[in-house]
């Protein structure tokens, strides 16, 4: 008989990739960088799952199916990314093996002048790799198990489209100003404690009538120094 190590085998890191795609398609850069995150996931022991959640139309909803999926079946974390991102693979391995609940990583819009989607309270301090945000866009955003436990135990339970649902995401309004899903999923994780991180080693580009790239850290460091 074989004699045990007494070493118990670590299981791998289990994450779900979700993605909100209204009329089922995704684009290139988009699949390309799910090739090379599969490959990456196997050297780095974490176990990656897909959603691509087509043809709903309202995209809170999409979301919440999302993240149903991921805190009903106990994933270690989830990652939000757009149908039309592209993220580098590295870059989202190192959010996942962070142990920081909530990780963004910037995606620059899709204009012609660079801009982001993440905003600040307060003069941002870049500490390395690592700024703290007040609030930032879902296009491509890690939550932590914690996080999505949290999550999960302080929202209401919806019936939608024949399904029950975790209503974490919606619409609504701060004061006469319209607060999209993402920013309303902020100010909720903000309300549970949890603190948002924006990791600047990498820039996920943007699909659209071009490819949009850009350098947030960079950026970031300009407009610091021109306060």
């Amino acid at each position: 008989m074989a004699k045990s190590s007494g070493k118990s085998e670590k299981r791998p890191k289990r994450v779900l990739i979700g993605t909100p795609s209204l009329d089922g398609r995704v684009d290139a850069w988009f699949c390309f960088a799910l090739h090379e995150l599969g490959k990456a996931g196997f050297v780095n022991g974490i176990d990656f799952n897909v959603v691509l959640l087509s043809y709903e139309s309202i995209l809170p909803m999409a979301r919440n199916e999302i993240l149903t999926v991921a805190i009903q079946n106990e994933y270690d974390a989830l990652v939000f990314i757009d149908s039309d991102v592209y993220c580098p693979p590295e870059a989202l391995i190192q959010i996942i093996k962070d142990e920081r609940d909530v990780v963004a990583i910037p995606t620059v819009k899709k204009n012609d002048q660079e801009s982001y989607d993440i905003f600040f309270d307060e003069k941002p301090e870049l500490k390395g790799d690592w700024v703290k945000a007040s609030r930032v866009s879902t296009s491509c955003l890690k939550l932590g198990k914690k996080a999505l436990e949290a999550l999960g135990e302080n929202s209401a339970q919806v019936f939608f489209r024949d399904k029950y649902l975790k209503n974490i995401c919606q619409y609504d309004f701060a004061g006469e100003g319209f607060m999209g899903e993402d920013i309303y999923l902020c100010e909720k994780l903000k309300k549970l404690g949890f603190n948002i991180w924006v990791n600047t080693a990498a820039t996920c580009m943007h699909i659209g009538p071009k490819v949009y790239v850009g350098d947030f850290k960079k950026l970031l460091g300009h407009v610091d120094k021109t306060e």
